[in-house]
């Protein structure tokens, strides 16, 4: 039996349910209710700690359809903790399942497929960054946390603040002479003013002027940083990139309407 996965939003994160992974297991259905019991009342190694399972975090439940004999209780419950169940259990057919839930909830970790909250994250930040003035205040925003992090610590503000961009350029691969080069290229290539390429034209409009969506990646990356999640921020910027570049998302220089004052502050949740 096929082991269906879905967005749960109760959980707010991707499920399967109780029902169906017994069934899936091929464990006896007379055994059901026991199994139930047994499974949201094991002690199970979770991410970082050892616990029960919780309501409203690892299953959720709610009442599925008759079956015949009335309707039988079931439970959503979480990638992490339907794997968990599924190594614990007897089911002679349990390697193909727990072998298939360790792959997903990698591919899930690594961002290497996404769930639909993650999908929808990436979107609200195109949203956030498809206006220029909000692209540089997550430049501006992240060079101050940069900076205030490393404050007291034998380092003037403004050596910081230069180290900051030293660090940043070499991350995103745009140094100054990079950025020159490839700017040279471009009007070359694409027969453009050669004024272009002065110094008087900042980086930032070097960049945009190459790849508009360029800026937006490079946007993503440090407001990720600003919400200490470097560890996906090139990954997710990546992401955010190519949907946004495949679209064809129009990017606007003046932001009527300022998001970041509004508030709007999505949350990249992993499992």
């Amino acid at each position: 039996m096929e082991l269906k996965i879905y967005y749960s939003e109760n959980l707010e994160t991707d499920v399967t349910t109780t029902l169906n992974l017994h069934n899936a297991l091929e464990l006896s259905k007379n055994q059901y209710s026991r199994s139930l019991k047994t499974w949201l009342s094991d002690i199970y190694g979770f991410k970082g700690e050892i616990r029960e399972p919780k309501e409203g975090i690892d299953f959720s439940t709610y009442m599925s359809k008759s079956t015949g004999g009335g309707p039988t209780e079931d439970f959503e419950i979480t990638i992490e903790l339907a794997k968990l169940i599924t190594l614990n259990s007897r089911s002679i057919v349990k390697q193909r399942y727990a072998q298939w839930l360790l792959e997903l909830e990698r591919k899930l970790n690594n961002l290497e497929i996404l769930t639909v909250e993650q999908a929808i994250f990436i979107q609200k930040l195109i949203e956030l960054f498809r206006f220029i003035s909000n692209q540089k205040q997550a430049l501006k925003n992240h060079s101050k946390k940069y900076v205030n992090e490393r404050l007291n610590k034998g380092k003037s503000e403004h050596e910081l603040y230069s180290f900051f961009h030293i660090w940043r350029n070499s991350k995103l691969d745009i140094s100054k002479d990079e950025i020159n080069e490839r700017i040279k290229q471009f009007c070359i290539d694409n027969q453009k003013s050669i004024s272009l390429t002065k110094n008087k034209v900042s980086k930032f409009d070097k960049i945009f002027t190459m790849d508009n969506y360029e800026t937006l990646k490079h946007a993503v990356w440090d407001y990720l940083h600003t919400k200490n999640r470097p560890d996906v921020a090139l990954k997710v910027a990546e992401m955010t990139y190519t949907i946004a570049k495949e679209s064809g998302v129009k990017l606007f220089v003046t932001n009527e309407i300022n998001l970041f004052q509004q508030e709007i502050n999505p949350v990249l949740k992993l499992k």
